[in-house]
């Protein structure tokens, strides 16, 4: 082992080619210098304990690359340095390292158990970044491209930013040339540039900020502190699905953001197929399956994250999601289920300006049909004046009343009746006034447009607020 060290170290030599090499629990007193080497086969070096810098920019790893359980004392240089079958970084201890990469990382970079123990920069392009368990005692961030990361069960005692970087990797060199990172390996297996996390279970996100991530597969449930991640840049979560809820009838999914819990929930096999079809692969129900109620909480959590940010539409819906999974949750026993059951249908909870306006445009409609088949009189009520004449003379007293109105008879649905509905139904909606002679029946669909339109108007009002206010 020691002939390789010395070779490796060797300054005169320009490329060393090492094929499987081991080196196990060794302990670097001196500089661990590997620049511009390349291992054609397996590079071992698990418990190994690097006392001064350990260099390995412009490394390339052919194979497997483990570093399991190292501690780094010092700085570890992985600029450039490129992992053709993934890289083992788990259990490892980062006492003063500041920077990770760049990086290319073909397949996965496991940063498991890791513990740093001073501010951290990770950037890398990778297929798959492991952060599970991982503790950060000082700020860190990670910015990566391609890659799916998943950071279940991590620990931040500060602050953390994880961004998905939109452009390739580019390093300054001494010369001041931009060198570009080579992805060309990972972009034809990954495709897509933009970045994913895949969980946050058991995360504490009161410290945490996300920039740019796909959020559409990750696992939200059992996060800490949910209401305070912030969300920055186009983050992206999936949509309900566009495809008919009943074949035979117009009705659509309600479009909005969706969490990836509640399609798992939506495609669960106690959920006929039409209410199932789009959600996703069917998921049979079992224990780990999330309840209504809790993605109730996880939305709310996720509303009141958005709302702190002052982006009320984005908070939408979220909010959209949170009385949803609030009305399932409930059983068709219970009065508040019936309570959101009507909220829901007339109004999309508030948020569907469209669906209100529709009940507001029906509901004055079929008020015009009753007032003109019921509730305007067959003519306008006349005005009979009475006098009596006392004995003896002297003055007349007269008696000025109105004569009861008539129920319509014959011929009802006339354009002269319709405009007068639509004057009696607009005055009691909308302009709240009156003065329309009205029948009996009239009297009551009158009293019942004044309750119902008003409220339909008031919800088209407050939808349209909620999407409009900044």
């Amino acid at each position: 082992m020691q002939s390789i060290v010395n070779s490796v170290i060797d300054p005169t030599i320009n490329k060393p080619h090492l094929r499987n090499v081991d080196f196990r629990e060794a302990s670097f007193l001196s500089v661990a210098q590997f620049t511009d080497a390349l291992f054609e086969g397996e590079a071992a070096f698990d418990l190994c304990h690097f006392h001064l810098a350990a260099d390995f920019s412009k490394a390339t790893f052919k194979k497997g690359a483990s570093f399991s359980r190292c501690i780094f004392d010092a700085q570890v240089n992985l600029w450039h340095a490129a992992f053709h079958d993934g890289a083992r970084l788990d259990i490892a201890v980062f006492k003063k390292a500041e920077n990770i990469g760049p990086l290319t990382c073909k397949g996965t970079l496991d940063l498991s158990l890791a513990e740093f123990h001073a501010p951290m920069t990770i950037q890398a392009a990778a297929g798959e970044v492991l952060c599970r368990e991982a503790r950060w005692e000082y700020p860190a961030t990670i910015r990566l491209r391609y890659a799916r990361l998943d950071l279940e069960d991590a620990i931040f005692m500060s602050s953390a930013v994880v961004i998905s970087r939109k452009y390739p990797f580019f390093s300054i060199t001494i010369a001041g040339v931009a060198l570009p990172l080579n992805e060309g390996p990972i972009a034809a297996i990954e495709g897509s540039e933009k970045s994913a996390l895949s969980s946050l279970q058991r995360v504490d996100c009161a410290m945490l900020t996300l920039a740019d991530m796909d959020l559409s597969e990750c696992s939200l449930i059992e996060a800490v502190h949910l209401d305070q991640l912030r969300l920055d840049d186009s983050w992206v979560l999936h949509r309900t699905p566009r495809n008919r809820i009943w074949p035979l009838l117009p009705f659509r999914w309600t479009p909005r953001q969706v969490i990836k819990e509640e399609r798992e929930w939506r495609a669960t096999d106690g959920r006929t197929a039409q209410l199932r079809e789009g959600w996703g692969p069917r998921v049979y129900f079992s224990s780990h399956t999330p309840r209504a109620s809790t993605l109730a909480i996880t939305y709310r959590q996720l509303r009141k994250s958005r709302e702190d940010a002052k982006d009320e539409p984005g908070a939408a819906d979220f909010y959209y999601g949170e009385m949803e999974m609030r009305r399932q949750s409930l059983k068709w026993n219970e009065t508040e289920r019936w309570l959101l059951q009507a909220y829901w249908i007339l109004s999309g909870y508030g948020l569907r300006a469209a669906r209100a306006m529709g009940w507001f445009a029906a509901s004055m409609v079929f008020t015009i049909i009753l007032m003109m088949g019921f509730g305007l009189p067959q003519e306008s009520p006349r005005q009979a004046v009475t006098g009596t004449v006392p004995p003896g003379g002297g003055r007349v007293s007269f008696e000025i009343d109105k004569e009861e109105p008539k129920n319509p008879s014959g011929d009802r649905f006339t354009s002269v009746r319709f405009e007068k509905a639509l004057t009696a139904t607009l005055n009691s909606a909308v302009f709240r006034s009156s003065g329309q002679d009205l029948t009996t029946a009239g009297g009551y669909i009158d009293m019942a447009s004044r309750f119902s339109e008003p409220i339909l108007l008031g919800l088209a009002a407050l939808a349209i607020r909620g999407r409009v206010k900044r």
